[in-house]
């Protein structure tokens, strides 16, 4: 189970996030999900992972502003992780769906108008 994980990554920068991907697979396995960390090769605006069949971006920063900032792309501000769902720290998953929500509204996710739908794109 060891050697399904990016254990040997964690002390590098970034590695918190990398850790969270491997500790909520594994709980999302242990509640009979089908979840797998796809994202290893580092695929440009690729998925991290895929929970029965939901495709998700997981971002772990210290803030809710930096975490939702880094889903969006620094040049064009717009969401860079189309059709997949942003995974948050549990802590600040309220702030992150008001972040999300006021991007939605500046129009700077592609596909989704409806700001109600942030509460669907943040996990």
């Amino acid at each position: 189970m060891l050697e399904q994980t990016q254990i040997l990554r964690y002390p590098l920068p970034g590695g918190q996030g990398l850790a969270a991907e491997d500790a909520n697979n594994l709980n999302d396995k242990l509640q009979g999900k089908i979840a797998k960390v796809i994202g290893i090769s580092n695929e440009l605006n690729g998925p991290d992972r895929v929970v029965n069949g939901v495709f998700l971006q997981s971002k772990y920063y210290r803030s809710a502003s930096e975490t939702v900032a880094a889903a969006f792309d620094s040049s064009s501000g717009y969401y860079r992780y189309e059709g997949q769902v942003l995974e948050v720290p549990k802590n600040q998953w309220e702030d992150c769906v008001k972040f999300m929500r006021k991007r939605i509204e500046q129009d700077k996710v592609p596909g989704i108008k409806n700001p109600a739908d942030a509460e669907k794109m943040v996990r």
